[in-house]
């Protein structure tokens, strides 16, 4: 078994790329990571989904797609290898897809529903791909291992939603994306003209502390700029 995961070549998702390699080389979990420049990520339509597909097709045996800003926190494959279904993932509260940890089985119905989710997602490329593997899954004759939140644990969301019928994290995603949101707000042309500098909300910084956090469990300086 093995994960897979790509990453832009930018300071922050390189380092979560780091992050994420050295958690998986302390559980001894065999992995490939690809990195894709920005440009290239964003111009191309249906990147995730494409990228998994190319993975599906290059190596043999079970798959794991996990998102690049992950830690994984304990051996997830004991567990795995017991899925007989064709793909496994977690559905929030039983309703709403979560693409960020993908469990694939080596199998030709697997392939081929992975290429109809790069059809679907080049067809819709103004929807998200999550919500159109869903669709897809929807539509399409394969059996789903629906994967319990701890496989999908999202740093604080996740026990919020689910409060105590969750157990502690096994790959816990670190929403990166908070601060290229925040960044992206402080680039403003006011923002930038006037000096005024918007503060980091209660979810940034709880997520910046949870990075600190599991940089020092695998003795890694990770930079927040």
């Amino acid at each position: 078994m093995k994960v897979v995961f790509f990453y832009t070549d930018d300071k922050l998702y390189s380092q979560h790329a780091k992050l994420l390699e050295l958690s998986l080389k302390k559980l001894g979990i065999d992995y490939f990571s690809k990195s894709v420049s920005a440009n290239e990520w964003q111009n191309i339509i249906a990147f995730k989904p494409q990228f998994i597909l190319e993975m599906r097709e290059k190596f043999r045996g079970d798959l794991v797609y996990i998102d690049a800003d992950a830690f994984v926190h304990s051996d997830f494959r004991p567990n795995f290898e017991n899925i007989t279904e064709d793909i496994g993932v977690h559905y929030l509260k039983d309703e709403e897809l979560i693409s960020a940890t993908i469990f694939m089985k080596d199998s030709e119905k697997t392939l081929n529903f992975m290429q109809k989710w790069v059809e679907k997602q080049k067809a819709n490329p103004e929807i998200w791909d999550q919500k159109v593997m869903q669709e897809t899954i929807e539509e399409f004759d394969i059996s789903v291992k629906k994967l319990s939140p701890e496989y999908t644990f999202i740093t604080d969301i996740t026990k919020e939603r689910y409060a105590d019928e969750v157990g502690k994290p096994i790959i816990e995603h670190l929403q990166a994306s908070r601060e290229s949101r925040y960044k992206k707000k402080n680039q403003k042309f006011l923002r930038k003209i006037f000096g005024i500098k918007k503060k980091p909300n209660h979810r940034l910084l709880f997520r910046r502390n949870r990075v600190k956090e599991l940089s020092k469990s695998v003795n890694m300086e990770f930079e927040i700029e």
